[in-house]
C-alpha cells in the first residue's frame, strides 16, 4: 500500500535502496514525469550522505534508545558503510551537515555519535563494561567483517559529529610485579644506545641541520634522556588502562613494547620476530620527538633523522656505526669519544684516548662503588672502584 513519507525519504531510481526499507523508499515510477517538480521540495536522484544521516536518525527513533533488532541493525550497518564510503570519496567535507549523527554502539543501540568513544591504539583492549558504565563510557561498534579501523571511520566524519577518542582519556601504566626477563634484542639494543660514538655523533648531526643555535642545550638534553633509557623486557607485558581523571582501571591491555615517559622502553618477551623492526622504528620515533620537542623543524627534517636513528641502533658494533656517521659526511675523532662505563672489568687497562675524560680535581669527593681510574705506575692506569 501506499505510505506519505517526507521528500528527504524519496529516491528516484537506485539499486540499493531496498537495502534502506522502510526510511527510504522509490519514487513511484507514475511520478517521474513530475520529477523536476518533486525535486524542488528534496527528492533526489541517487542516494546522498544526508539520506544516510536520516536513515540512522529515524531508526534511532524507531528504535526509541532500546538494542536494535536484527532486521533494523542490519539496515544501520547498511548506512553507516556506506556512509564511510562516501565520505572516503569526498575530499572537502567542510560543506556537509551531517549533525545531528547516530552510530552503532558496543550495546547494540544506536547514540549520537559526538558522545560515544573510539578505541584507536586500544582496540585490543580487555574491557571492564561494568567500569566503562559506571563512567558513561559507550563504545563505537563496527562489525568485524568490515575490515576498517574506527579511527579511520571516525577521521572520515565531519569534525562536528566524530566520535571521541578514548586514548586521549586515559593512561597506560605497567602493572607492578612483572616477570623481568632478558633477551637477545633487548641486549642490542641497550648495546647501540650505549656505543661510544652514538651521542657525539648524533649531536653532530643535529648540529648539522639545525639553524637556531639556541636551541641547541634543548636538544643535548632530550638527546641524553633517551640516551640513558632503560630497556626491560617482561614475560608478559599485559598493561593496565586508567582513566586519567579518576585513575580508575577500565581494562586491560596486551601489548608487545611500551614507552614510560621517554625513560623506560618495555618489551614484552613474546614479541614476534617481525615486530623487532617496528619495536627500533618506533624508539627512533620517540627518540627524533624527545630530541625535537617544538615543531619548528619540518616533517621532512623529522623523518630523516628518525630514519637515521632506527640504522644507528641496528649497529652490532661502534665500527659499524662510526660507518654510517661517515656515509652522511660525520666524522668523531677518537678525543671527542664519550668515557663509557657501561661494562667496565676490574684491574683492565684504561684505553689512552680515554684518560683525558678523567676528572684529576684532588678535591673530588668519591662515592662508594665509583668506578675510578687508578694509575699502578707511570702511564699505565686500570679500571678500579670505590
Amino acid at each position: 500500500g501506499a505510505v506519505l513519507v517526507r521528500p528527504q525519504q524519496v529516491i528516484l531510481a537506485d539499486a540499493s535502496i531496498q537495502q534502506y526499507h522502510p526510511f527510504l523508499n522509490p519514487l513511484p515510477s507514475r511520478l517521474t514525469d513530475v520529477i523536476s517538480v518533486l525535486g524542488r521540495v528534496g527528492v533526489k536522484h541517487t542516494i546522498q550522505p544526508f539520506h544516510l544521516r536520516l536513515v540512522l536518525e529515524l531508526a534511532f527513533k524507531s528504535s526509541e534508545g532500546f538494542e536494535l533488532d536484527m532486521n533494523t541493525k542490519e539496515v544501520v550497518e547498511n548506512a553507516m558503510m556506506d556512509l564511510f564510503k562516501m565520505l572516503q570519496d569526498d575530499t572537502s567535507k567542510t560543506h556537509l551537515s551531517l549533525f545531528p549523527l547516530y552510530l552503532l554502539d558496543h550495546k547494540g543501540k544506536l547514540s549520537e555519535s559526538s558522545k560515544i568513544f573510539y578505541l584507536g591504539c586500544l582496540r585490543k583492549l580487555q574491557r571492564d563494561y561494568s567500569k566503562l558504565k559506571k563512567n558513561y563510557i559507550t563504545l563505537l561498534h563496527l562489525p568485524q567483517k568490515w575490515n576498517v579501523l574506527d579511527e579511520i571511520f571516525c577521521r572520515c566524519l565531519p569534525t562536528e559529529v566524530q566520535p571521541k577518542s578514548l586514548p586521549k582519556l586515559c593512561k597506560v601504566v605497567v602493572p607492578p610485579g612483572g616477570k623481568v626477563a632478558d633477551s637477545p634484542f633487548a641486549k642490542n639494543l641497550r648495546k647501540a644506545l650505549q656505543f661510544p660514538s652514538f651521542r657525539p655523533g648524533l649531536l653532530k648531526c643535529i648540529k648539522a641541520n639545525i639553524r637556531d643555535r639556541s636551541q641547541l642545550a634543548i636538544f643535548e638534553e632530550g638527546l641524553s634522556i633517551f640516551c640513558n633509557i632503560k630497556v626491560i623486557v617482561l614475560e608478559d607485558l599485559n598493561l593496565n588502562v586508567l582513566l586519567r581523571d579518576s585513575m580508575q582501571q577500565i581494562g586491560t591491555i596486551r601489548q608487545d613494547y611500551h614507552f614510560e615517559q621517554n625513560r623506560t622502553l618495555y618489551i614484552d618477551l613474546k614479541a614476534k620476530t617481525i615486530m623487532k623492526d617496528k619495536i627500533l622504528d618506533a624508539t627512533a620515533n620517540q627518540m627524533t620527538t624527545c630530541i625535537f620537542t617544538d615543531k619548528a623543524h619540518s616533517k621532512e627534517k623529522r623523518n630523516e633523522l628518525q630514519k637515521f636513528i632506527y640504522f644507528l641502533l641496528k649497529a652490532e658494533s661502534d665500527d659499524d656505526m662510526q660507518e654510517l656517521f661517515a656515509e652522511v659526511g660525520i666524522s668523531i675523532p677518537q678525543n671527542e669519544l664519550p668515557f663509557s662505563l657501561t661494562d667496565p672489568e676490574l684491574g683492565k687497562p684504561l684505553q689512552k684516548c680515554m684518560s683525558h675524560r678523567l676528572d684529576q680535581d684532588y678535591r673530588n669527593l668519591f662515592k662508594a662503588d665509583e668506578w675510578v681510574g687508578y694509575e699502578v705506575e707511570e702511564g699505565k692506569v686500570i679500571f678500579a672502584k670505590v
